[in-house]
């Protein structure tokens, strides 16, 4: 392989500029859930980050198994920190919950 040109050694290696980049993406998200896994779970978890996380996925259209899945943490964890994030905001819908995020400027 020596005397390639950089930039064909990954299609040597079997590799596309696609894969090497899903690669590097797929990491940033790991590590990207891993921190919000944390801050989710973690009883001193910053309140405002917390709420920027899951206000953050409601918003995307994320059901609850989605968000859990995506963060690593239990079906339960998230639906109960969905319901103490709408009972704070006054909401009875994760509708309602997005228009008063977004009157408050959380969103």
């Amino acid at each position: 392989m020596a005397g390639q040109p950089t930039d064909t050694l990954p299609t040597a290696l079997g590799f596309g500029r696609g894969a090497l980049t899903a690669t590097a993406e797929a990491a940033a998200d790991a590590e990207a859930a891993a921190d919000a896994r944390q801050r989710l779970g973690a009883p001193a978890a910053d309140p405002g980050e917390l709420r920027r996380v899951l206000l953050e996925q409601l918003a995307g259209g994320a059901q609850d198994e989605q968000i859990a899945r995506r963060l690593g943490v239990s079906l339960r964890t998230v639906r109960r920190r969905v319901a103490d994030l709408m009972t704070e905001l006054g909401a009875s819908s994760r509708f309602q919950a997005g228009v008063e995020a977004t009157r408050r400027g959380w969103l």
